[in-house]
């Protein structure tokens, strides 16, 4: 009886036993796999960012080569203003210099020039064999080092000759018979005290104009070499210890060694990158190159000057790939104890057979209580769904409702009684109810549904035929094998109120803030402008002062409605290629008279020639605007604020960075996180005195993102801080995506662009067709000849230096042709002055000589000039504005493009449309007797055709693409400029269409 009662659990502690030892031997063989993937992905990103570091340093020192080379005769100062670039404390070259091949003859002369040079102890000397400085024995040919950067620790290399030691001199002639950067053997740097192992790298010198094919001809022609010394350490790390160069390792629990494989075994080793996870007193041990592979490692070869660097990667603890892991202990250990109370379990059960009658009676109470318990636990969940503050729906896969709670019968104005056992479409209007069955269906066939998760906004149908918003989120469930889906409703028609009442009083202030700007910016723009006569210096300084501050309040008021259209996704951005240099330009000239006020001065400091990208011109400017204004709110009186533009990158990922530095306090890092968030200013007393809405950067930042380009800002305490953005090149395929929909579709005033260069041709037809233009395209004058044979053209761009025939010949010889004698001609061209000199005094006629890079604006505006020679008829123009200081302005500015009929409210603008025949439209959005866009169906003309329609309002337009609106203008951020030139080309356009027989049905 007793034997037979062990067996059971003897036989489970057998099995026990077997199945944890191959548990722990399987998760042992699993992490020490995964272990050893991850030592060696983390190896090789760490050596690869070595290998990038070495190559940088490496192209360092042949742009310095790329220099000298590049010079006829280099001077000590300008060799020494070159290298400060790159001789930096703490990176890799510990010198660089410049070696001359010298002649025994030329010995003299050169020590000679040395001493006037400012070293008066120069002479050319070599170690004696006591290691001591002494002048060098007569050679035929001498290296000395005669330029040395930086100076100061390499004194004693002046002079030395270099050809004095057969390593040395091995390297120079190998460089010099190759051709090639070559680099020594490995030495010691007496500079250095620790880490001091180096190399030096020779570069070859040749004299220009000649030929090198052969070794006779280089030897005959070398000049000298362009000499590194390299501290190895220095090379690998940046200048930087592993425990410093935290962004070079994404992993911390590895070591690094560095060997040289052309050197003796015992040299081979030339520094270790210690692991970051290693006590500062603790180093990494020194290993053969043989040792270093040993065991689990990553390796890599590098070239350098011609010798071959090997990088060994090794963990830091080698028992954290090979040795025993917690994870498989731990396994075994759960497993050996898990046998254990089985078995343990099976002998009790064995023991306490007799009382299986006791241990049944009690199961049954228990179950009882558990009985009970749910029982409780259903009323508990029961009264929580009564008195959710949320809707609570539950159906099944077929879309009936089986609970419906109390707030849901508030919502829907529906019992439960009445709801329950009915399809959950019934508290649906359309189109919802239509496909909502839709949803189930996919749900059947696919396993899931999109809408599972998601909040969405959509219509309810309450008993009495309301519609409502709700804000729905339907969950899945799964209960005793059924699936079935949880709806929580909320009734979000007071939140919607809210939102439609924010628009209104966003749309009220923003008229009656931007309506009387716009009368008060207008007329400034009018009078500087010399409307009424010279005004004297002092009232001009005063219009300026006050024109720059309507600017301002412009902005402070484009900042909180902007901030409004990011949170709504509706801000506007027209993209069109800009040079970022102008653009900064622009900024300064806008924003320098702010900082004077503060006795802040602004600076461009440095920039490239030209900087294309494709932006938004006035965004652009709100950007620098927020940056500088900033800049100089925070930098002390006297201060100076640089602005900086810098190339960036290279092939497809250039770009430029634009930088606006000041030098005031800084900004705390605790704040670091929080600065480009709205309403997000810094809280202390000596910069919230500053002012400021806080949302500034908030948009700069939401500009930029739609730029494709980041922002952020360096600071730090004290020392003021360098903000900064960057934006991605302009290429011609960017231009072709942005504008390629906006390209009319019917024909336009047809344009010939005569341009051999294919790029700038394709940009110009671009440019031209968003002018609304339809444009050919000939690459040489015979092209052109053949287009003008087979069209009729409104104008003509030329280029002169065209392939065969030149462009001033082309244009010669149309003149003397009648179908093109007074063809408006416009020459484009890098040559413009010259052509322009060479064709004085022979009356062909050209409207305009413009330079590349080309001036868009006033390319257009030639464009439109050329067009309208041959129509004298002033057009009429109804402005619908309801401020009288606003008509006046519009009506004085567009008196010499057409003539302007004021009306004040619909009513009357009704009474015009019907009495007078009129060729444009301006309208304001919000009038005292309505809706400015309820007189669109009063624009029909008799022939069926629609007057064109410029929106000119504090408020957006919201139309369909199809409404005859050309341009929507908001009030007090378009410039009298902006407004003239939207009225000229929206005339013209509608010429163009009328001409070419498109106004009528």
């Amino acid at each position: 009886m007793v034997k037979k009662r062990y067996i059971p659990a003897a036989i489970v502690a057998v099995l026990g036993i077997v199945v944890s030892f191959a548990l722990f031997q399987g998760v042992r063989i699993i992490e020490h796999t995964s272990d050893e993937k991850a030592f060696r992905r983390s190896a090789s990103e760490q050596i690869t960012a070595v290998e990038k570091s070495i190559t940088a340093e490496l192209v360092a020192l042949k742009s310095i080569v790329g220099f000298y080379q590049g010079s006829s005769y280099v001077d000590r100062s300008e060799f020494k203003s070159f290298l400060n670039a790159f001789v930096v404390e703490g990176k890799a070259f510990q010198a660089l210099g410049w070696v001359p091949q010298i002649a025994h003859e030329q010995r003299l002369e050169y020590e000679a020039k040395a001493r006037e040079d400012g070293l008066a102890e120069f002479y050319i000397r070599e170690h004696d064999d006591n290691g001591k400085m002494v002048p060098a024995l007569q050679r035929e040919k001498y290296y000395p080092v005669y330029y040395v950067e930086p100076r100061v620790g390499n004194e004693e290399a002046l002079g030395f000759d270099l050809g004095s030691n057969l390593i040395r001199l091995a390297a120079l002639e190998k460089a010099r018979d190759t051709n090639t950067i070559v680099a020594s053997a490995p030495v010691k740097l007496v500079q250095l005290k620790k880490d001091n192992t180096g190399v030096l790298i020779f570069a070859p010198i040749y004299k220009t104009g000649v030929v090198l094919e052969t070794v006779a001809q280089r030897r005959e022609h070398i000049k000298g070499f362009a000499l590194g010394v390299i501290r190895v350490s220095g090379l690998v790390t940046g200048g930087q210890s592993l425990r410093e160069t935290k962004d070079l390792h994404s992993a911390q629990d590895l070591d690094i060694y560095v060997y040289d494989t052309g050197v003796p075994e015992y040299e081979q080793l030339l520094y270790i990158l210690d692991s970051q996870n290693r006590q500062p007193t603790e180093s990494a041990p020194r290993l053969s190159m043989k040792d270093a592979h040993a065991g689990f490692h990553v390796d890599y070869e590098v070239n350098i000057g011609g010798r071959k660097w090997e990088l060994v990667a090794r963990p830091r603890d080698p028992d954290t790939v090979t040795g025993m892991t917690f994870s498989a202990f731990l396994t075994l250990t759960l497993a050996l104890s898990v046998t254990a109370v089985l078995s343990i379990h099976i002998v009790l059960i064995a023991r306490r057979a007799e009382h299986v009658e006791d241990l049944v009676a009690l199961r049954t109470q228990e179950l009882s209580e558990a009985s009970q318990n749910a029982q409780d636990r259903e009323e508990r969940i029961r009264a929580v769904l009564e008195t959710a503050a949320d809707g609570i729906i539950t159906i099944d896969t077929s879309g009936i409702v089986e609970t419906f709670n109390r707030e849901a019968e508030h919502i829907f104005g529906r019992s439960a009684a009445n709801v329950i056992g009915q399809n959950v479409k019934c508290l649906m209007p359309e189109p919802f109810r239509s496909d909502h069955d839709g949803y189930l269906s996919r749900y059947k066939q696919r396993g899931h549904s999109d809408a599972v998760n998601i909040n969405r906004e959509l219509n309810g149908l309450r008993s009495d035929g309301t519609i409502f918003p709700i804000e729905l989120t339907i969950s899945e469930m799964h209960v005793g094998g059924k699936i079935m889906f949880t709806g929580v409703v909320r009734d979000i028609t007071e939140r919607k109120e809210n939102d439609r009442i924010k628009r209104e009083f966003i749309s009220t202030v923003s008229h009656e803030l931007r309506t009387p700007l716009t009368s008060i910016k207008g007329a400034l723009g009018l009078l500087m402008a010399g409307v009424s006569g010279d005004l004297p210096k002092r009232m001009q300084e005063m219009l300026n002062i006050a024109h720059n501050n309507c600017d301002r309040l412009v902005r402070l008021i484009n900042d909180i409605l902007d901030i409004e259209k990011i949170a709504a996704g509706k801000m506007e951005f027209r993209m069109e290629t800009l040079d970022l240099v102008e653009v900064l330009r622009q900024a300064l000239d806008a924003n320098k008279a702010y900082g004077e006020n503060l006795n802040i001065s602004m600076k461009l400091d440095s920039c490239p020639d030209e900087a294309l990208i494709l932006g938004d011109h006035d965004r652009l400017q709100q950007v620098m605007a927020n940056l500088l204004s900033n800049a100089a709110k925070f930098s002390p009186s006297g201060g100076e604020v640089l602005i900086r533009c810098i190339r960036t990158g290279g092939g497809a990922n250039s770009g430029y960075r634009v930088e606006v530095i000041d030098h005031g306090s800084g900004i705390p890092d605790e704040f670091r996180d929080q600065l480009f968030k709205r309403f997000a200013q810094v809280d202390t007393s000596d910069i919230r005195q500053k002012g400021g809405t806080g949302l500034g950067l908030s948009i700069c930042r939401a500009i930029i993102d739609y730029h494709k380009g980041e922002i952020d800002f360096i600071s730090k305490a004290g020392e003021g801080s360098t903000f900064f953005f960057e934006v991605p090149q302009w290429t011609s395929a960017q231009m072709k995506d942005q504008y390629v929909s906006e390209t009319p579709t019917s024909p336009l005033r047809r344009i010939l662009v005569c341009e051999d260069e294919p790029d700038i041709a394709a940009f110009m037809q671009l440019l031209l067709e968003r002018e609304n233009y339809a444009v050919d395209i000939a690459y040489d004058a015979q092209d052109a000849r053949d287009h003008l044979a087979k069209h009729e053209y409104a104008a003509m761009t030329v280029d002169i230096a065209l392939p065969g025939e030149d462009g001033l010949s082309l244009i010669r010889s149309l003149r003397d042709h009648k179908e093109t004698r007074d063809l408006p001609i416009i020459v484009v061209s890098a040559h413009a002055d010259d052509g322009q000199r060479q064709l004085n005094g022979y009356g062909f006629g050209v409207l305009d000589w413009l330079e590349k890079p080309i001036d868009q604006n006033r390319l257009r505006e030639n464009l439109r000039r050329a067009i309208s020679l041959s129509n004298n008829d002033k057009p009429r123009i109804l402005h619908i504005e309801d401020d009288p200081d606003v008509a006046r302005i519009v009506s004085r500015l567009a008196e010499d493009v057409g003539n302007v009929t004021s009306a004040g409210s619909l009513k009357e603008a009704m009474k015009h449309l019907e009495q007078d025949h009129f060729d444009l439209v301006i309208l304001d959005l919000m009038l005292p007797d309505g809706d400015g866009e309820s007189i669109m169906p009063m624009l029909n003309r008799k022939d069926g055709s629609m007057i064109p329609v410029i929106v000119f309002s504090a408020k957006d337009a919201h139309h369909s693409p199809s409404a005859n609106i050309h341009a929507a203008l908001v009030k007090s951020n378009t410039s009298n400029e902006d407004l003239l030139n939207i009225i000229r080309s929206t005339i013209d356009q509608a010429e163009e269409y009328e001409a070419q027989g498109y106004g009528g049905a």
